[in-house]
């Protein structure tokens, strides 16, 4: 019995002194919303999150926002960092050069233990990472927005023939002003009563733009079906 308790003892002893689990360290990121959902070519991201750092120790963030479709991604690695804290409408990193409508950007963070790299690296630093969290969103496609915005059945994928400022109604520009480049497209809803302006649908939501920086798609799917013809408010 005695030799029975004493192994008991030492068996609790040697599970005292394991390295603790993952699990242990999890929820040290939290995205708590997505702020603003970039997808024009180097606008930010904006983003809130809770984060927590366990003990101490020498603790990072290594960002990447990655365009899905083509695996181009821009970067940023940020530390130390200590304690814990709320942060709120954060510009975390811009949106990659070729991202076009229908593209889903992937916004990742690593929680890594590890030393703040010298200079730009495209690869994320030394160290152990203890936590991977993730945020994704569709830029301006069916699937992204269609249990938030109505599109309807005469809307038509247009494509921009020139850089097209935004505008919230017609000749009201949005601010920040938001430019959207010429070779993206959107679905076009039709013109304002006066022909001067088209609405749009652009990162899930309703925008208008002038009606000369945009025109009907020639790829495969539309093949230059001509935009709608309808005033729409």
């Amino acid at each position: 019995m005695r030799k029975m308790f004493l192994l008991t003892l030492i068996l609790a002893l040697l599970i005292g002194l394991l390295p603790t689990t993952a699990q242990a360290v999890s929820d040290l990121f939290t995205f708590d919303s997505l702020d603003y959902a970039a997808c024009t070519p180097g606008d930010y991201a904006v983003v809130s999150f809770t984060y927590t750092i366990p003990g101490e120790g020498y603790y990072l963030h290594y960002w990447t926002l990655t365009n899905q479709r083509t695996g181009s991604f821009t970067e940023l690695t940020v530390g130390p960092l200590m304690g814990g804290e709320v942060v709120h409408n954060y510009s975390i990193l811009p949106v990659p050069d070729d991202v076009q409508t229908g593209d889903t950007l992937v916004l990742q963070v690593d929680t890594i233990v590890g030393e703040l790299p010298a200079g730009p690296k495209l690869a994320p630093p030394a160290g152990t990472v203890l936590e991977t969290d993730i945020l994704t969103w569709t830029c301006g496609s069916v699937a992204g927005c269609d249990v938030l915005i109505n599109i309807p059945s005469t809307a038509v994928v247009g494509a921009f023939v020139s850089d097209a400022p935004t505008y919230w109604k017609p000749g009201e520009l949005t601010s920040p002003l938001v430019t959207i480049p010429a070779g993206n497209t959107a679905w076009v809803l039709g013109p304002d009563s006066t022909g001067q302006y088209e609405k749009i649908i652009w990162v899930c939501d309703y925008l208008w733009v002038p009606a000369n920086t945009i025109g009907p798609n020639y790829d495969e799917v539309w093949q230059g079906k001509p935009l709608p013809t309808e005033p729409v408010e």
